[in-house]
């Protein structure tokens, strides 16, 4: 999807249905808990980074600091998009409450990125899918 001179594009490395035990971290974590010593390892959470890279016209040095301020708004007046200006100060609180700040690197006429890290526990599930045909049946997956 694009909106005037910028871009949004979303990447999932991570596909739908993949279950963790499938993960390289978790296998390490399962070799080490067979450790000739005895020991015990065990994952209950892990660091996940949101980025978003605004391919747009960058914000300037001097303004970045007014960026997650309420009701404030940058750049150009001709080129604002309609808003009050508090998108990214309530972001910035929300992501405040789980324990992170959201960053930006930003240059101008070559566009911003946005990120935070949140450490978040580790679920483990058993995926399981239903479709449902066409005249109706429903058919269950399991994946694993």
């Amino acid at each position: 999807m694009s909106y005037r001179r910028g871009s949004i594009q979303i990447e999932n490395s991570r596909p739908r249905g993949v279950i963790e035990k499938q993960n390289p971290i978790l296998a390490i974590s399962q070799s080490s808990n067979k450790s000739i010593q005895g020991g015990y390892y065990n994952i209950h959470s892990r660091k996940i980074r949101f980025e978003v890279i605004d391919t747009g016209i960058g914000i300037s040095p001097q303004q970045l600091d007014k960026i997650f301020q309420p009701f404030e708004q940058v750049g150009d007046t001709q080129l604002r998009i309609a808003g009050a200006g508090l998108g990214l100060a309530i972001s910035q609180q929300i992501v405040k409450l789980m324990g992170s700040k959201i960053n930006v690197k930003s240059q101008l006429c070559q566009g911003s990125t946005f990120w935070f890290d949140v450490t978040l526990p580790v679920i483990y599930i058993v995926a399981k899918a239903e479709i449902t045909g066409i005249i109706g049946e429903v058919f269950t997956i399991r994946v694993g």
